[in-house]
Order: C-alpha cells, then sequence, then structure tokens
C-alpha cells in the first residue's frame, strides 16, 4: 500500500476522495477530544492492592484520594463493576479538599454509604 501524505499547510492530498476521508477524521478527532471524558481515569484499586479489587468507602468518612491526571479534574463517577460485588450504592459526592491537596492531584469525596466502586476522573 502506497503511503500518503497530507500537507499540514494545504490540508489536502489533490484526491478528493482521500481528502474527504481525511476531513471526517479531524472532525471525529475534533469531536472526541471537546468530550469531559477525554482523557480520564478509572481508577479501580487501592494503591498497591489487587488490580480491579475496587475503592472501600465508609459511609460518611471523606476521603482525598489522587487522580494521577497531570491536570485539575473538572469531575468524577463512581462506576460500578460486574466482578466486584458491593452491598450499597456508596453515592459519592463531591466535599472541600483538606489543606494542602487541590484538584490539581486530588479528588475528594464522602460516601454516603459503605461499599466499593471504581472512580472515573475526569
Amino acid at each position: 500500500m502506497r503511503r500518503i501524505g497530507v500537507s499540514t499547510e494545504r490540508g489536502h492530498t489533490g484526491n478528493p476522495d482521500i481528502d474527504a476521508i481525511w476531513r471526517r477524521i479531524r472532525e471525529l478527532a475534533d469531536a472526541v477530544s471537546g468530550s469531559p471524558l477525554a482523557g480520564a481515569r478509572l481508577i479501580t484499586e487501592e494503591e498497591k492492592a489487587v488490580r480491579g479489587s475496587g475503592l472501600l468507602f465508609t459511609s460518611g468518612v471523606e476521603r482525598s484520594i489522587p487522580h494521577g491526571l497531570g491536570r485539575r479534574a473538572k469531575g468524577f463517577l463512581e462506576v460500578y463493576s460486574n466482578d466486584v460485588p458491593t452491598a450499597n450504592h456508596v453515592g459519592l459526592r463531591a466535599v472541600a479538599h483538606p489543606k494542602g491537596k487541590t484538584s490539581v492531584d486530588y479528588v475528594t469525596v464522602k460516601p454516603s454509604a459503605d461499599g466499593t466502586c471504581y472512580l472515573l476522573v475526569f
């Protein structure tokens, strides 16, 4: 198969079919990168725990969890795995960060029930 280069200055190859494909690829890439979930990270276990074992929460106990995004977190979702049983919906809500911790490195949450879940941070 012959490689076809795309000039970044002209933005086209000269072949209308190939140009249409590249235009659609750029549109799709722009749509995906504009999603709030672009670059999200799924945290599936406690530090140094068995992979995929989930994060354990105790009702009413606030926790600051390092997210590792390399940027300020916009938000989070609690996610449940088919393979990690939990007795309750954990019911996480965002709370104020303790002194010295910010959303650049952490999400700070307070659960309304005991349970185990994953955390999708975006």
